[in-house]
């Protein structure tokens, strides 16, 4: 990408994956033409001018590539990454709900296919554990405030997290191996560990203790936020008092049995 940013720096497709994957280095807004719009800051301009952009991109993939069960052709799990940003774009301007309907459709079929109440049926990684469909479905939730159905997904899969892949260990709660599913949770080691990446598993839970102060939810998530608390701050008391720019020595992940 940067020998491609360097040899073609005016050309609209190269740019636009240079700053997409260097989203940390200074934009040259120069190449751009916002609309003209008087009396409008720049920022609102550019602002709506990105989000019509970004419904162009989400509309496409719906009028070319996504059949009427909701896939997009690239497997669940990726086709579930896709829409995992499309909430933003639907809560700002949805004519006709045709994005609401669409992340539905995906989510309704995760849930047929994937799930096994609300959670991953294959044992799998974290990440993949929440690509497999546990997004989505918190994705169709939010879109469709307040619909009993996808609350209800919420609350089944917040309960077979906690009653599935955690547990308590000295008092602590903790997943109980880095590698689960609905089929089988295995803790043999290597895979005896809590990684910090099944923190993604706890957004059914997170949204029903913003929803609605569901008071299992707001345990789970606080239980576990306190366990991996309690082990960030013996980390900060090993390495002392820190500076503004220092940096905690802390694991992403721990055993279960000894949360070492």
């Amino acid at each position: 990408l940067q020998d491609v940013h360097e040899r073609f720096p005016t050309d609209p497709g190269a740019n636009a994956f240079y700053i997409w994957t260097h989203p940390s280095e200074p934009v040259d807004r120069s190449l751009l033409s916002p609309p003209n719009v008087p009396g409008a800051p720049e920022w609102a301009v550019y602002q709506r001018a990105a989000h019509a952009l970004h419904r162009d991109f989400v509309n496409w993939w719906i009028e070319n590539r996504q059949v009427e069960n909701g896939e997009f052709g690239h497997f669940l799990g990726d086709d579930s990454d896709l829409i995992n940003d499309w909430l933003s774009i639907a809560a700002i301007s949805d004519p006709g709900g045709r994005i609401a309907d669409s992340v539905r459709r995906l989510a309704d079929t995760c849930w047929q296919v994937n799930l096994t109440d609300g959670v991953n049926t294959r044992p799998t990684d974290p990440l993949h554990a929440y690509e497999d469909g546990t997004n989505a479905i918190c994705r169709a939730a939010e879109i469709y405030y307040g619909n009993p159905v996808y609350l209800e997904r919420l609350m089944t899969a917040t309960r077979a997290v906690r009653e599935r892949f955690t547990a308590e260990t000295g008092g602590h709660l903790h997943f109980t191996s880095r590698l689960y599913g609905a089929a089988q949770v295995i803790t043999e080691p290597p895979y005896n560990q809590d990684s910090l990446a099944s923190t993604l598993m706890l957004h059914p839970a997170l949204y029903l203790g913003w929803y609605c102060r569901n008071g299992y939810a707001l345990d789970l998530v606080r239980a576990y936020g306190d366990s991996w608390l309690e082990l960030f701050e013996a980390a900060v008391a090993a390495d002392g008092p820190l500076g503004v720019s220092d940096r905690v020595k802390f694991p992403n992940t721990v055993r279960f049995e000894d949360r070492a």
